[in-house]
């Protein structure tokens, strides 16, 4: 599974995506740094602690691409 790694710090990059807590289920806002992919094991998944909207999830798939250059 490829996650993109979430941070409390955002610095206005193309490749950082920032998520509003609302609808979220997260208690503020948080962003998501495109720059920091990982790969990890679907056994790792424990839980989960939100969820974001479909034009954030968007958001960060258009981050992906600039990051990946697709």
């Amino acid at each position: 599974m490829v996650i993109v790694p979430v941070g409390s710090t955002s610095y206005g990059l193309r490749s950082h995506v920032e998520i509003e807590h609302g609808e979220s289920g997260l208690d503020r806002r948080h962003t998501h740094a495109a720059t920091q992919i990982r790969v990890i094991s679907t056994e790792r998944i424990v839980a989960r602690r939100g969820m974001a909207a479909v034009d954030e999830v968007h958001a960060i798939d258009q981050a992906l691409r600039f990051i990946l250059d697709l």
